[in-house]
């Protein structure tokens, strides 16, 4: 019976010992790297069994704050506004994770899969980086999220770059010769079975009442589109547009967000239409939106507390004189926080600086990029009441000195100051007018506690000395004054400052004075009781 296989060569009999060699031999090699990898995985098993044994002993709610230490929710809002121009805050970077960390955590074991299901805020928030290949992976980790969120407002970012990219490749592949292609690959390309339609009923229709928050970076028109009132619970909507990542933005594309009643914040970037808004919203982030709907913004939210305006886009009729109803004054009456870049400034623009009112405006953001901008200035802040305490200057045009005096004379309550993309020539003008000419008369800024100057445009003709000299004769007066504070933040300007200053700054810290200087986010070292080697004092 076995002669058959014998005769192939795969059955040996046991008179055969030369031939048992020959097969015990390679055995013998392959049992040394089964053995590495059965060691290695036994090691990689006791390190994880230990790592678990020091957790046994916690309690589910223990365990499950130190998993939100470890892997803290996202905070969608505060990564866009760091993309924003114009924030005077600080802003804490969210920390880079895992972005499917709560499902790695509740796989590892029993107990702590019941401590990650415990801890809600692990599943309340998540990002994915849209591409149709991976679509079924990322549609199930999103219904596990949902499901263990709970009635937490989700918030949800989608970027859609990789799969426009994928696209575009589509699209070239498309045009290049058809031999190549199998007719089921064409079919493929150009019929897909699947596409992105599953996603977009799961988020706007399936779990639409489940998002607090939602991101869509570079959507498609369609979803764009989808956005409506089922998406009840929504507060907070960005819609973002990187002209880099993704091309140009359609002409066509829009968004309808009259529906979303609870909607209280919106950021936007390059979409042409975002028409109509709803009158609940409260802060309003934009950036190369046409003038016309900011000035719309204006007038349809009445409880609008923050309005930011980074570089409005032309409507195509810039040129042309406003409506009527934009030639009255505007009086926007919960106003705290207002900001406005512009490099042209239209009729739109115009009308919005000569007749809007802000009567409890606190922050402004300031920086008209055109040849007329002393003039905008002066007209501009003569319509503010006496409630600002902080501005940012953003103007590389503001020279002349009647400008700066405009200013402060608008705002006798200042608490910051910040001067952004001006020439060094505006320096010594600026401490000249802090500076009081006696110790008994007044200064404009009688509460102002910290200056910043960032991206300072320095001049051949602008001696440093000379503006080390200045400042100090700034810091004197301000000491005499009775002042016992101030802070000077300097971001990418190479400020030199002299031996002679520093000791003369030094001897007014020793003597009481609490002044920080700070050169791209670290205090000076020479600055200190005892000066080190380094510093201009050796």
């Amino acid at each position: 019976m076995d002669r058959p296989l014998r005769d192939c060569g795969l059955l040996h009999n046991r008179e055969s010992p030369l031939a048992g060699e020959q097969v015990a031999c390679p055995l013998k090699h392959s049992e040394s790297p089964l053995d590495r990898s059965g060691e290695v995985r036994g090691a990689t098993l006791r390190e994880v069994n230990a790592g678990q044994s020091a957790t046994r002993s916690l309690p589910l709610e223990i365990l499950g704050h130190v998993f939100m230490f470890a892997c803290p929710s996202v905070n969608i809002l505060r990564e866009n506004e760091e993309e924003i121009d114009w924030q005077l805050e600080s802003r804490v970077p969210t920390s880079e994770q895992n972005p499917y960390f709560a499902v790695a955590l509740s796989s590892l074991s029993t107990h702590w899969r019941a401590a990650a299901l415990s801890a809600v805020s692990l599943w309340t928030s998540m990002e994915l980086e849209v591409q149709e290949v991976k679509l079924r992976q990322q549609i199930a980790i999103l219904c596990l999220y949902l499901s263990h969120a709970k009635n937490v407002p989700f918030s949800l970012k989608l970027s859609f770059t990789e799969q426009r990219k994928a696209d575009c490749d589509t699209q070239r592949s498309l045009q290049s010769p058809l031999p190549t292609f199998s007719p089921q690959h064409l079919r493929d390309l150009i019929c897909p079975e699947i596409g992105l339609d599953p996603l977009r009923h799961l988020i706007f229709i399936e779990s639409a009442e489940k998002f607090g928050t939602l991101y869509l970076h570079s959507a498609p028109p369609e979803w764009l589109a989808s956005i409506s009132p089922s998406l009840s619970k929504l507060e907070h909507i960005v819609l973002w547009w990187n002209h880099n990542d993704s091309g140009p933005v359609p002409r066509f594309i829009g968004a309808d967000l009259g529906g979303l009643s609870r909607l209280r914040s919106i950021s936007i970037s390059k979409i042409p239409t975002i028409r109509p808004i709803p009158s609940s919203v409260t802060a309003v982030y934009l950036q190369q939106v046409p003038a016309d709907v900011c000035a719309q913004i204006l007038v349809e939210c009445p409880h609008l507390v923050e309005l930011i305006c980074s570089y409005p886009a032309g409507t195509g009729l810039w040129h042309l004189p406003p409506p009527v109803w934009l030639r009255q004054p505007l009086v926007c009456e919960r106003l705290t926080h207002f900001g406005w870049t512009s490099l042209i400034f239209g009729g739109w623009e115009r009308a919005i600086m000569q007749h809007v009112r802000l009567p409890v405006l606190e922050h402004l953001e300031w920086g008209p990029w055109n040849t007329d901008a002393d003039v905008m200035l002066q007209l501009f802040f003569h319509n503010l009441g006496n409630t600002l305490i902080s501005l940012a200057l953003d103007n590389s045009s503001i020279s002349d000195p009647a400008s700066l005096d405009a200013i402060f004379n608008c705002t006798p309550n200042l608490q910051y100051l910040r001067f952004s993309h001006v020439m060094d020539t505006v320096l010594p003008v600026l401490f000249w007018t802090l500076t009081p000419e006696q110790p008994s008369s007044s200064t404009p800024f009688p509460y102002l506690e910290e200056v910043g100057l960032v991206d300072i445009f320095g001049q051949e003709n602008v001696s440093q000395t000379h503006l080390c000299e200045i400042f100090l004769e700034f810091v004197q007066a301000w000491r005499l004054r009775g002042m016992d504070y101030f802070v000077l933040d300097i971001w990418n300007y190479d400020f030199e400052w002299s031996p002679e200053v520093c000791r003369e700054l030094v001897d007014i810290v020793e003597d009481g004075f609490d002044l920080s200087i700070f050169q791209d986010d670290k205090e000076v070292q020479w600055l200190s009781r005892s000066p080190t080697p380094s510093s201009p004092l050796s």
